[in-house]
């Protein structure tokens, strides 16, 4: 991203979209512009979360040519995440790795319900449709079944987290869901109700959760990389004192998944990725290092992690208050 994109971000934030756009030129630039409309324009104001082992790590963007299993390091951090099985009418069916952006949207919403009810047992609700809509997610057919396709990969996985220190390594080892209900159908579309977080998920969150903006996940839905990239700034810029150089070869390791060669990588990333998740986070100041990779700068939180309480309650996405 060449100076002039992040200051014609800057500008649609300061002084409006219609002042930026005087002063785009080139489609790329318009696009970014168009995901800071989206954010301003949106009208949802709650708050996910995620753990900290996403944020470090990710699921594929795309189905992987091995659906059995899918690898990826990020410096000292390992993911592996595994396939798993399904019964259907009794008979072992081969679920797949979850990937894209409907895992992730899935894994956001199961991640936040359970930090924000203190228990693993997360209500998915009563059908589909009610569930798409409170995440602003288009409840048609093909966009139904990709949604249902990437829950019962995502219930039967297993994932295993490892880092790696001057003094060891340590490895984690466990499946996101632990059980689910499917209560009956009825005629409605109604499918698995209820999914209960395994322990060790559940626990691992509990520790290390951190705030996003539900608004800027529900602009990024479709944007598997941007988000990954959104996620990342909100978990290290809780980190960042001083200014801090991330070489584009630790970047291509954790974002580059689908590229030949760092070269391809770079380019999109610059023109495309990194506008789209500064487009969702106003604040956050990144200066750009073409040798060398790009440099993070104190930034305020995307999320006030104090303002994720209302009156001594959580507030829940779907706008309700919890004790």
């Amino acid at each position: 991203m060449e100076r002039r994109m992040k200051e014609l971000i800057q500008q649609a934030f300061d002084f409006g979209i219609d002042y930026a756009r005087k002063n785009a030129q080139k489609d790329h630039e318009f696009r970014a512009l168009d995901f800071v409309r989206m954010y301003q324009d949106s009208d949802i104001y709650d708050n996910y979360y995620m753990t900290s082992a996403f944020a470090l790590t990710s699921l594929p963007h795309k189905k992987p040519k091995d659906d059995t299993k899918w690898v990826q390091q990020n410096g000292p951090f390992h993911l592996l995440v595994e396939g798993g099985y399904k019964l259907v009418d009794g008979e072992p069916v081969f679920s797949g790795v979850p990937y894209g952006s409907r895992a992730r949207l899935i894994l956001y919403y199961l991640v936040t319900k359970a930090v924000e009810r203190q228990t693993p047992k997360v209500q998915l609700g009563r059908s589909m449709t009610a569930w798409m809509k409170s995440m602003k997610i288009p409840a048609s057919g093909p966009n139904y079944e990709t949604i249902r396709e990437q829950v019962m990969r995502l219930a039967s996985c297993r994932i295993t987290f490892n880092q790696t220190t001057s003094v060891g390594s340590a490895m984690a080892q466990e499946n996101i869901v632990g059980a689910m209900f499917t209560p009956r159908a009825d005629g409605e579309q109604v499918w698995e109700d209820c999914a209960v977080l395994s322990e060790g998920f559940f626990e691992a969150l509990r520790s290390h959760k951190f705030p996003v903006d539900a608004r800027a996940i529900s602009v990024l839905q479709n944007q598997s990389q941007s988000m990954d990239v959104y996620i990342w700034l909100c978990y290290r810029m809780q980190k960042v004192d001083s200014a801090m150089l991330v070489p584009w070869k630790s970047l291509y390791q954790q974002f580059g998944s689908g590229y030949s060669a760092l070269r391809y990588f770079k380019r999109n990333f610059l023109r495309d990725v990194l506008p789209r998740a500064m487009a969702v986070y106003p604040k956050v100041m990144i200066e750009i290092d073409d040798a060398n990779g790009i440099i993070l700068h104190p930034s305020p939180p995307a999320i006030d992690f104090v303002k994720t309480y209302k009156g001594g309650a959580f507030k829940s996405i779907d706008g309700d208050q919890k004790p």
